[in-house]
């Protein structure tokens, strides 16, 4: 079953991912990989972002993409998942302060492209 998952990173990489989609070469952490998470985590992740770039939420973006969760490795925290694999997104960026604007406690269910409301 497929799911939105979702990559926050900051804006001025939207250029790097439009050529070369997102990329774990370019991954600035201490692992190759590049990091999802399901939307009632993308909060956080935001602010998880802002934090690690110094920046202000304003300065990054959310990109979304559709997946398989066999097909990502879950971490030690919920809804937070990682893939050393190149993948594109399905839907251009969007401002994370937009994101956080919305109901992201809306439910997911299972079957349906609720997703879509946040992309």
């Amino acid at each position: 079953m497929t799911q939105p998952f979702f990559h926050v990173t900051h804006k001025s990489n939207v250029a790097s991912i439009a050529r070369s989609g997102l990329n774990p070469a370019f991954s600035k952490g201490h692992q190759q990989t590049m990091w999802y998470v399901l939307r009632y985590k993308l909060e956080w992740a935001i602010a998880h972002v802002a934090e690690r770039q110094h920046c202000d939420p304003a300065d990054l973006v959310v990109y979304r993409l559709w997946g398989n969760r066999i097909e990502f490795t879950k971490t030690r925290l919920k809804g937070v998942y990682i893939t050393a694999d190149r993948r594109r997104p399905t839907k251009a960026p969007h401002s994370a302060s937009a994101y956080l604007d919305m109901d992201l406690q809306a439910p997911y269910v299972p079957g349906t492209k609720l997703g879509d409301r946040y992309a």
